[in-house]
């Protein structure tokens, strides 16, 4: 296992993420702010539940406590999906859902079992890093959890590679971009989303008013 205390190899896949994201947050609040959203949840709601019922602590410090303190009710859909209903329109809320650090999601089986010291120790995760151990006030050590990605590609709707990826995600993916990693390959895979949904030109119209 390579460990690493930075992660910078996954800065230009974050920048990616955040800008495909923040288009379709556009796109799917053009008409009207919702004031309930649905989001996928890893196949743990209850968890979600928990974890949101942290942000309410009085001694939550996180950098969107005030966001997460605006939801009015938070309601398992089903195993696999929660509904936030906001007390007011809340067209950032796919961003905030994505900050890890703010609504991190925590297991509730393990916080039932090992509490607060547990979680500190050895928390549970689904992400391409894993815990190894910290040095408080100095650093964080992860270690990279192996073909992570294929195993995301393989449970996502839409699995998406660029033109240079390896052959092994290209064969993962139900859709490779003709534009390289770095070279456009997001702006495409926008595009491309966008206009199957029938709504580019009205989105260009509005980015060029």
């Amino acid at each position: 296992m390579k460990r690493s205390t930075l992660v910078k190899s996954t800065l230009s896949m974050c920048v990616s993420f955040l800008l495909v994201l923040l288009v379709l947050t556009l796109a799917s609040t053009a008409a009207t702010p919702a004031k309930r959203l649905i989001f996928a949840s890893a196949g743990f709601p209850e968890s979600n539940r928990h974890s949101h019922s942290l942000m309410l602590r009085e001694e939550a410090i996180a950098t969107l406590t005030g966001f997460w303190r605006s939801v009015e009710e938070l309601k398992v859909v089903d195993d696999y999906q929660a509904a936030f209903r906001m007390k007011r329109p809340a067209a950032t809320m796919p961003y905030a859902a994505s900050r890890a650090a703010d609504l991190r999601i925590v297991s509730k089986a393990q916080w039932d079992q090992e509490g607060f010291e547990g979680f500190d120790k050895r928390p549970a995760g689904t992400g391409s890093y894993r815990y190894v151990g910290r040095q408080l006030g100095q650093s964080i050590t992860y270690e990279r959890v192996e073909k992570f990605h294929l195993m995301v590609m393989k449970r996502v709707g839409l699995a998406v590679a660029v033109h240079n990826a390896t052959p092994e995600v290209r064969r993962a993916a139900h859709f490779t971009t003709k534009a390289d990693g770095g070279k456009g390959a997001a702006r495409e895979l926008v595009e491309v989303i966008l206009k199957s949904k029938g709504i580019w030109e009205e989105m260009i119209d509005k980015a060029r008013a």
